[in-house]
């Protein structure tokens, strides 16, 4: 008869709370870092944060609570430094994704006119949904840290707005259809397809200058992450499947409403 096996995914930390704070209950560690994540404080200091709770409570038994009261509370007492960008450096990050995203309207808006021979007629509801997106993306990233901190705090509300702003959108454009320009599909798919192209380069190799986002949460003491290989002295953060391709759900969006518009439209 074998020996059972041992399920090995649980022989190392999967998440930071377990990895900077393992004597700390998981939640109160992850409220308090999410509070000290939306104040911009970053990742060296956090780690120091933790290690100081961790270290209490491994030591005296308690529990976080019971010491330091409320995460959020705690978070906000500590008064850490933040390295938040500046206004102009929040634009600068979310300009790439503005570009694709005017970049796809227009392939979307030019589309079913060249699928259907005819000239590409960009109406006022159009060119106003273009303009009102383009104001909405600014603002976003000059109030970006009370954005999170709402989106964060009331996704459901958050979501409820996205959408209603969709239908307002798609409503301005449905009543305002007079045409303000006249030309070639071809012209609106070649700006639409450069824009979006120009977004993508722009948002990969566009980062330089500003404070990196991938900021690891990292131990006050020195040597490797717990998941580090062997013989790499280095921290150096890995990007999630998700991070990678965050950048691409523009792109792919687009392509597969223009392949589902080549079918459905004559």
């Amino acid at each position: 008869m074998g020996l059972p096996r041992v399920n090995k995914l649980h022989t190392r930390p999967t998440s930071l709370e377990e990895q900077f704070a393992p004597h700390v209950e998981k939640k109160w560690a992850g409220d308090m870092i999410l509070e000290l994540r939306l104040r911009g404080v970053d990742g060296t200091r956090i780690g120091d944060a933790l290690a100081e709770v961790n270290s209490h409570c491994a030591e005296s038994g308690e529990r976080p609570e019971d010491t330091f009261g409320d995460p959020v509370t705690y978070a906000r007492s500590l008064k850490l430094p933040s390295v938040e960008d500046t206004a102009i450096d929040m634009v600068r990050v979310v300009a790439p994704v503005l570009v694709q995203i005017l970049g796809m309207l227009l392939l979307l808006w030019s589309f079913t006119d060249w699928r259907r021979g005819s000239l590409f007629n960009l109406t006022s509801g159009e060119a106003l949904t273009a303009a009102a997106l383009t104001v909405e993306v600014i603002a976003v990233a000059l109030l970006a840290q009370p954005v999170l901190r709402f989106l964060v705090r009331h996704p459901v509300l958050t979501f409820g707005a996205l959408v209603l702003n969709m239908g307002l959108f798609v409503f301005a454009a449905a009543i305002w259809d007079n045409v303000v320009a006249e030309f070639p599909p071809m012209w609106a798919l070649t700006l639409g397809a450069a824009a979006m192209l120009g977004g993508l380069m722009w948002g990969f190799f566009g980062r330089t200058g500003l404070n990196s986002p991938d900021d690891p949460i990292e131990s006050p003491l020195s040597g490797p992450l717990p998941n580090a290989a062997a013989g790499d002295t280095k921290r150096r953060p890995r990007r999630s499947p998700w991070e990678t391709f965050l950048p691409l759900m523009i792109p792919i969006a687009t392509a597969l409403q223009l392949a589902m518009g080549w079918l459905l439209i004559r």
